[in-house]
């Protein structure tokens, strides 16, 4: 797609229910037809450069303020990304504490992007826009949505338990973690999960319900291309240890590649009419990376709830789900599979044991890759003289989902878009596939 455009365009702004300040434009040729359409992220953060200088170990609490949804994932990379540098060990409670807390806070993520972001789409489609949100869903499915609040809270509350602040928490520092919590914490975290299993389950039947009534899931476009995840032992994992890529064309053929390989395959392609920059990895454009990556990806048996859940939705919609809105699926399975996962980890026994392993910096480099509850997420850091980071350099899971997103925009556009007047539907139509792709705009333009 070229920078610029010398014929008309039409710009839909803001973008509700998003993370983050951005705007859609619909691009017409010189006939008057509609060309195609972007998303441009409209704010920057620098906080790459904020932390140049900077003593390196305080650089995980900088660079966690890119985002408050996603905060604990960029502190956990930063950590993961010293701990490289200096060749550092975290000791295996404390890889498993991190764990938890990983999946509490994509447990958390998701339903508040199921809940405030997504569900009001698919409930009340034909409401009008000043209806079509979480009060006029709550006017409705008031049950619902107290049910899913109060999972919400329950995640939260669970992560205080564990890791403090459950924005920015505390207990993630390099090396491992601050402190191990004590039996009675880890108690109230396990209480407060189990306290909502029947609103879990509700809220899946929900979403499938909704999903089958809603004609728009089979109308939307086919995406093409491939899918990047996080794994461990083939299982997608928010810590893991290699980066499992597939094509939607054939999935069954899959490539592994080292974090290290996957980070020499980014190509950075900066345009000029978005502070977003998009990236790719080698030959694999576009590049779908997040829940439904994940999803098409599989999940092991450790998981049986989200297992079954993911198996009825590929019985209906096929072995391959290729269309961008089947992600609020994928966000209620993957609630679910976190649920499970942070109350199996939970139950291992207590966290005994040193906390953190000793960070001996030098100058040298340090890469980590985690995948956040909205996809890959990559930092990198360089230090210099008396530990001091000399650069800094983050990529976050909407650059990698930047070309898909844009495309299936476009795709949409040329359907629906006849000439400058845009009515409400249409407009709403356009900012439902762009909230398909779970995009978080400040983590982008950090």
């Amino acid at each position: 797609m070229p920078d610029e455009f010398d014929a008309e365009k039409l710009r839909i702004y803001p973008v509700t229910r998003i993370d983050g300040r951005a705007d859609i434009e619909v691009l017409f040729a010189s006939d008057g037809k509609v060309s195609g359409a972007r998303f441009r992220g409209l704010e920057v953060r620098g906080l790459e450069h904020l932390v140049h200088g900077l003593p390196a170990l305080r650089a995980p609490q900088v660079v966690s303020r890119a985002c408050g949804a996603c905060g604990p994932f960029h502190q956990l990379a930063s950590c993961m990304a010293l701990e490289k540098a200096a060749d550092c060990v975290v000791p295996e409670q404390a890889a498993r504490l991190r764990e938890a807390v990983c999946w509490l806070n994509y447990g958390a993520d998701h339903l508040m992007n199921i809940t405030y972001h997504e569900l009001p789409d698919y409930a009340l489609p034909m409401s009008a826009v000043a209806v079509r949100n979480v009060t006029g869903m709550y006017m409705v499915q008031q049950e619902a949505i107290a049910g899913l609040t109060g999972a919400i809270c329950a995640f939260r509350d669970a992560a205080s338990a564990l890791a403090g602040m459950p924005v920015h928490p505390s207990a993630i520092v390099p090396g491992g973690v601050a402190s191990m919590p004590d039996e009675r914490a880890v108690e109230r975290a396990v209480e407060a999960l189990k306290s909502f299993e029947g609103d879990i389950r509700e809220a899946i039947r929900l979403s499938e319900m909704l999903m089958k009534r809603d004609a728009k899931v089979m109308d939307s476009f086919p995406m093409q291309g491939s899918m990047a995840v996080l794994t461990s032992g083939g299982d997608p994992s928010p810590i893991g240890d290699t980066v499992t890529m597939k094509a939607f064309a054939s999935p069954s053929d899959t490539v592994e590649m080292t974090p290290d390989d996957f980070y020499s395959s980014i190509v950075k392609e900066p345009v000029t009419w978005s502070y977003l920059v998009p990236v790719a990895a080698g030959d694999s454009r576009p590049l779908l990376v997040g829940p439904l990556a994940r999803l098409n990806t599989g999940f092991v048996v450790d998981t049986p709830l989200a297992r079954l859940e993911s198996d009825r939705v590929r019985e209906q919609w096929g072995e391959v789900l290729d269309r961008p809105l089947f992600n609020f699926m994928a966000l209620m399975i993957e609630a679910a599979r976190a649920w499970e996962k942070s109350i199996s980890l939970l139950s291992e026994g207590p966290f005994v044991g040193e906390g953190a392993a000793r960070i001996e910096l030098s100058g040298s480099t340090g890469m980590a890759i985690v995948d956040s509850p909205r996809g890959l997420l990559l930092h990198k850091l360089k230090l210099g003289k008396g530990s001091t980071i000399s650069s800094y350099e983050i990529i976050s899971p909407l650059q990698f989902n930047h070309d898909m997103l844009n495309e299936s925009l476009s795709k949409g556009a040329l359907e629906a878009v006849d000439g400058l007047d845009m009515d409400d539907a249409i407009s709403g139509r356009l900012e439902l596939l762009v909230r398909s792709f779970n995009p978080c705009v400040p983590c982008g333009t950090h």
